[in-house]
C-alpha cells in the first residue's frame, strides 16, 4: 500500500484531507467536552452582561461593554493554550515555530 501525503484527499472517500481524517493523531483528534463548553458559556455571559448594561444605561454602553468583554475573552482564550515548541528547530529553547 502506498503512503498518502498528509494534505492529499483521504482515500476513504470522506472528502477531507488525510491529516484531518484517517491520518489524524488520535490524541489530537478529539477535544474534551469541558474544553469546548467553557468558551461557549463565557461568551453567553459576555452577551448577557452587554444586554444588562444596555437595558440599564443605554444600548451604546451595552454594545461597548459586551463587545469589550468578548474581545477580552478572545484574547484570554487565545493566549491560554500556546502552540507546542518545535523540538527540531535547532534553537536551544525550542521557540522557533517553523521558521
Amino acid at each position: 500500500m502506498a503512503t498518502v501525503a498528509r494534505n492529499a484527499p483521504c482515500p476513504c472517500g470522506s472528502g477531507k484531507k488525510y491529516k484531518r481524517c484517517c491520518g489524524a493523531n488520535p490524541e489530537e483528534a478529539t477535544v474534551p467536552r469541558s474544553r469546548r463548553i467553557v468558551p461557549i458559556i463565557l461568551s453567553i455571559v459576555c452577551v448577557a452582561i452587554g444586554v444588562a448594561v444596555g437595558m440599564a444605561k443605554g444600548y451604546e454602553l451595552g454594545i461597548g461593554s459586551g463587545g469589550g468583554a468578548l474581545i477580552l475573552l478572545w484574547i484570554y482564550l487565545s493566549l491560554q493554550d500556546p502552540p507546542p515548541p518545535n523540538k527540531t528547530s535547532g534553537d536551544p529553547a525550542g521557540l522557533n515555530f517553523g521558521r
